[in-house]
């Protein structure tokens, strides 16, 4: 899938996330690239300033330790 290729290179631009905030939100993104994209939007601290539901998805991947904190 094209939007997995954009998530696992190293660095992320503004267009890759908010293609890949698309693709999730239309439900098109694997287990994979949803946990790499929730990975990214806690680094940026973008899942704190998201509507919502993506700090609380961000919190429970946190919990269940499918993705690391920020620190």
């Amino acid at each position: 899938m094209e939007t997995e290729a954009r998530l696992t290179k190293g660095g992320y631009l503004v267009m890759d996330i908010t293609t890949a905030i698309i693709d999730y939100e239309m439900g098109t993104l694997g287990e994979k690239e949803i946990l790499e994209l929730f990975q990214n939007l806690v680094n940026t601290g973008m899942a704190w300033t998201l509507q919502g539901s993506y700090g609380r998805t961000a919190t429970a991947l946190i919990e269940a330790e499918l993705i690391q904190g920020g620190e």
